[in-house]
């Protein structure tokens, strides 16, 4: 079986060998799907869509094992939203980081209130190059569930994302709301160094984070800045609670520690609106046992619950 995906010619992309040399750890000699840029890859019953970089070479291609197909074929029809925690473990972070390193997506659609939001493959090459980190070129899934997240906003929306210390999912959250043709905007609580208790981190003259800088330069290489109110306070302090009363869309990514994190969510998952989408970034994860058990004592607020890598989100009822 021979398939492949279309993508527009780029004028600079990376170098096909070393591309290919990225793609080593997916080469496999048994039976395989081949995707090359020509055509594209589509699985009408289950409708996933994989899609190569825009700046990948012409000559790029990707051989995918039966096995491996099958266990991408079985994320089912939801898109991002149905990659749950109990997903096949053959389905490792490394094989999901190889995958998007290489240019691949998949899922893209996105399903909410019975109205499926499709990702192009221009958004993902533009998110891709505008949110990733400069030492990586991945776009992890769980910003990709950030930016159609906020995508789904309408009106006069309002997002609060709390932590995030590169401002990479700030990015993604304010591209979305900008994809949205919103009146939606963003503020953005960096008080994670406090949460931490990382007070050597603040710089000494100007009481600010030491990441703050990084921040800024990253909002402004996404081109996002004016769509950001970045507020370096406590995100619990009455302040903050007074300026944004309620929420449509929660990203929390702050402090995992058990008191931080449930100060947060007892503080803001009651101001989210209903239909509103509640994200908290750490769910499932071993090193951060505290994140999941905090989060499931919430389930209850919520019509359905997800999991992407390691961001639990919800529909607030």
């Amino acid at each position: 079986m021979t398939s492949a995906i279309t993508r527009p010619v780029c004028e600079q992309g990376p170098n096909p060998e070393s591309f290919d040399s990225a793609l080593t750890p997916l080469l496999v000699p048994d039976a395989s799907v081949l995707l090359s840029r020509d055509l594209r890859a589509r699985r009408l019953d289950a409708d996933w869509l994989l899609y190569l970089r825009a700046d990948a070479p012409a000559t790029a291609v990707l051989r995918i094992s039966d096995s491996a197909m099958a266990i991408l074929a079985g994320i089912g029809t939801c898109g991002v939203v149905s990659l749950q925690s109990q997903i096949d473990p053959r389905f490792t972070l490394g094989l999901m980081r190889n995958l998007l390193d290489v240019g691949l997506v998949l899922p893209t659609t996105w399903a909410r209130s019975g109205e499926p939001c499709t990702i192009t493959p221009d958004e993902v090459h533009n998110l891709r190059t505008r949110v990733a980190p400069g030492e990586t070129t991945a776009l992890e899934l769980e910003d990709l569930s950030a930016y159609v997240a906020a995508r789904s906003l309408v009106g006069t929306s309002s997002a609060l994302l709390i932590g995030g210390r590169r401002g990479g999912t700030a990015s993604a959250i304010a591209l979305g709301l900008q994809a949205s043709h919103s009146d939606a905007k963003l503020t953005f609580i960096c008080d994670q160094e406090w949460h931490r208790q990382q007070l050597e981190a603040v710089d000494p003259t100007r009481k600010l984070p030491s990441e703050l800088p990084r921040i800024e330069e990253q909002l402004g290489r996404a081109g996002v800045t004016e769509l950001v109110q970045l507020l370096v306070k406590d995100s619990c302090s009455s302040d903050v609670t007074d300026e944004v009363p309620e929420v449509d869309l929660l990203y929390v990514d702050a402090s995992h520690s058990y008191d931080t994190l449930s100060a947060d969510l007892t503080a803001w998952l009651p101001r989210v609106r209903s239909n509103g989408i509640a994200m908290v970034h750490g769910y499932g994860n071993s090193l951060r046992p505290t994140v999941s058990s905090i989060f499931n004592r919430h389930l209850g607020s919520f019509s359905n619950f997800n999991t992407v890598q390691t961001l639990a989100m919800g529909t607030k009822k």
